[in-house]
């Protein structure tokens, strides 16, 4: 990072700058929102999925729950780089209260340490336990891409968590079987 944000040690329970002895509490690194370079770095908060630490913020104060389900190349970070993901954030912020996270493995959430990509359940455990942290009892689920599976299995799961699902370009499986013909090649998984 060339611009690289100031830092501070903030406690994400009693939101102290010095050491907390909460219990329950760890200190967490939030990013300040502003720095030199004009970017809105995001106040980062961490919710506790079965050991793993998945990053999150909240953006807004509306009267409905918004959460961001990330695909494959959102997350935080990710609205700080671009222009037009930060503009998109920023209006869903304004009416509503958008809970946005990185998946497990990615961004600044605990890394996979070994093994295969989380399982589906997995990663709805993971939206539970962020809204859960962000003291939402209920939200809209919002997502594109690949998070279109992980928000239609959360719904499915926890219907009385979702309250709506709004989902961009998503699709049924990757690849193209007898019985689902419009997925891509089953040769170009090695590319991918």
């Amino acid at each position: 990072w060339r611009h690289a944000p100031k830092r501070s040690r903030l406690c994400h329970l009693c939101r102290s700058r010095v050491r907390c002895e909460a219990p329950g509490c760890r200190m967490v690194w939030v990013v300040v929102t502003s720095d030199s370079s004009g970017l809105r770095w995001p106040r980062v908060r961490y919710a506790d999925a079965d050991g793993v630490s998945i990053a999150y913020e909240v953006l807004g104060d509306g009267g409905i729950d918004v959460v961001d389900v990330p695909g494959l190349l959102g997350g935080l970070v990710a609205s700080v780089l671009d222009h037009k993901a930060r503009a998109h954030c920023e209006r869903l912020a304004a009416f509503c209260r958008l809970i946005r996270f990185d998946r497990r493995g990615q961004g600044l959430s605990d890394p996979v340490l070994s093994g295969p990509v989380p399982a589906l359940e997995q990663q709805v455990v993971d939206i539970v336990a962020v809204m859960n942290a962000a003291g939402s009892r209920r939200a809209a689920l919002w997502t594109g891409g690949d998070g279109c599976q992980v928000a239609m299995l959360c719904a499915a799961m926890h219907p009385d968590r979702v309250s709506a699902l709004v989902l961009n370009n998503g699709w049924a499986r990757a690849y193209r079987t007898d019985d689902y013909p419009i997925g891509a090649d089953p040769g170009d998984r090695e590319v991918f």
